[in-house]
């Protein structure tokens, strides 16, 4: 059953790999506005790479002063989240998430400002769908196209003598958090574009004379890697983790070294004193899922389906650790 899981998800990533590349988003952060029937719509979109950043977003741009603060997003990896803060149902964000559908862009977040001006009319549903969709489409329209590129988490190991070769050939990237590595190593985590991945892990361990490891995530070599290019050189993929916990026995599994939590913050929180398998599948499937936060999961809507994926004795102790996360993450009424 794992495995035939663990083949499934590699179809459904090769096919998300071929959309991503035929794939276009917005260039920067656009605005636009129109005013219907003395109530004022005010659109905002910007280019997102993930749900936090997304919500994060949204928080920024709303307004309190706004009747309603509405909005969608569409990524790349085909999860999408609509709100309609208080309009009735169905009339604001499903309309502002169908405009960014029809305009053929993912990474996108759309954010409606609702304003009532004085002696401003009730527009009814239909008069609210469309002025929502109609504002949503307006700014993405006006926003400027760009081919999506992709990045993928590159991790890298090095000892404290080769810091600086590392991020010589790495620090133009983003930078993600550092972390202890194995014994006295560094772990260090950059976002780079996948077609590039493979040439700057070549080039990190070129520069360190093989004493730095970088891995990516992606396929594990072959013709189907999402990433840059042809086979090998990036090491073990999560991917190609799963397929080989898949065809682990559970005793094998209990007498392996302990998982590394630590790659995934709040992990460790999450799982701990749990039986080690349980810990294990925890991991696999973040990494399957390319998440790289629990709070990211909680954001995205995940958590129920990392519960699913757990041994059932560990399941339901997760399950409550999660409902306290969402708690704190979004509030008692989420």
């Amino acid at each position: 059953m794992l495995a035939q899981q663990s083949l499934r998800r590699a179809a459904i990533s090769a096919l998300w790999c071929h959309a991503r590349a035929l794939a276009t988003t917005i260039a920067g952060p656009c605005s636009y506005e129109v005013v219907v029937k003395k109530s004022r719509f005010v659109a905002s979109a910007a280019p997102v790479s993930s749900a936090e950043e997304a919500l994060a977003w949204v928080r920024r741009e709303s307004d309190e002063s706004a009747r309603h603060n509405c909005f969608a997003y569409m990524l790349s990896d085909g999860y999408s989240r609509s709100n309609n803060d208080g309009e009735p149902g169905g009339t604001a964000g499903p309309p502002i998430a169908a405009a960014i559908a029809g305009a053929g862009v993912v990474d996108v977040a759309v954010l409606v400002r609702r304003y009532r001006l004085d002696g401003g009319a009730k527009l009814g549903t239909g008069g609210l769908v469309r002025a929502y969709g109609g504002a949503a489409q307006g700014v993405l329209e006006a926003a400027a196209r760009t081919p999506l590129v992709r990045l993928v988490p590159l991790t890298v190991e090095f000892e404290a003598t080769d810091t600086g070769a590392v991020y010589r050939e790495a620090g133009g990237f983003e930078a993600g958090p550092v972390s202890p590595g194995d014994g006295a190593r560094t772990r260090a985590t950059f976002r780079v574009p996948a077609e590039q991945a493979e040439e700057v892990a070549r080039s990190i361990e070129g520069a360190t004379h093989g004493r730095a490891t970088a891995r990516w995530a992606g396929f594990d070599g072959g013709g189907e890697d999402c990433g840059g290019g042809g086979g090998g050189g990036g090491g073990p993929t999560p991917m190609a983790a799963v397929a080989a916990a898949a065809a682990a026995p559970a005793a094998a599994l209990e007498q392996a070294a302990p998982p590394e939590l630590g790659r995934v913050d709040g992990l460790r929180e999450l799982v701990d004193g749990l039986p080690r398998e349980a810990q294990a599948a925890a991991l696999r499937w973040c990494d399957a899922h390319e998440a790289g936060a629990v709070s990211l999961v909680v954001l995205a809507e995940l958590d129920q389906a990392l519960v699913d994926s757990l041994p059932e004795e560990a399941a339901q102790a997760v399950g409550e650790r999660l409902s306290v996360l969402r708690r704190q993450l979004l509030g008692p009424t989420s």
